[in-house]
């Protein structure tokens, strides 16, 4: 009997793991209290790309800001002028956004601590029109978005403890609780 649990619990891990993307080496880790180097790889790779995806849209917001702006005023377009004032502030927002990623991000390599979250899975539906998302409360804490694979792999009312990075409540890993 034993036995026979230990294999349901190790194969659940291993769903797991393949589906949320965690090693035991990350999951040792986060036991212990830290990011796997893995996991301030991905969390640096990540940042870097929301970086520049951010560059890239605060640039195309600059320069249709300055255009609607420009023929706005050369026009007396009042129109095109509320417009550009309308994007200015959609920039300074996209801004401020993609800082706060970034901040963010760099305060979890700089503390290199992860929050741990135990409590019953359950699990939450939504649908939006024809289709239905599938997301995995645990606890009253955390709704984890998962593909539908992970969205099986969480049974209902078992206790799971949850690992994720302190400032980006990224994800990192997650194991049933026996």
């Amino acid at each position: 009997m034993a036995a026979t649990q230990t294999l349901n619990s190790t194969s659940k891990l291993d769903l797991l793991m393949r589906e949320l993307r965690f090693t035991e080496d990350d999951l040792a880790a986060n036991r212990d209290g830290h990011l796997s180097d893995r996991q301030r790889d991905y969390i640096r790779t990540d940042s870097q790309k929301n970086m520049l995806l951010g560059i890239a849209i605060v640039a195309v917001l600059v320069v249709s800001t300055a255009a609607l702006l420009f023929v706005g005023i050369q026009n007396g377009n009042r129109i095109l002028q509320g417009l550009g004032v309308v994007l200015l502030f959609c920039n300074t927002g996209a801004s401020l956004i993609f800082g706060l990623n970034r901040v963010r991000s760099s305060y979890d390599l700089r503390t290199n601590e992860v929050t741990v979250i135990e409590g019953e899975a359950q699990h939450v539906v939504r649908q939006f029109g024809r289709a239905q998302a599938g997301s995995v409360r645990i606890g009253d804490i955390v709704e984890v978005a998962t593909s539908p694979e992970a969205f099986k792999a969480f049974e209902p009312g078992q206790t799971y403890r949850l690992y994720r990075s302190l400032h980006t409540k990224r994800i990192l890993s997650v194991e049933p609780l026996t």
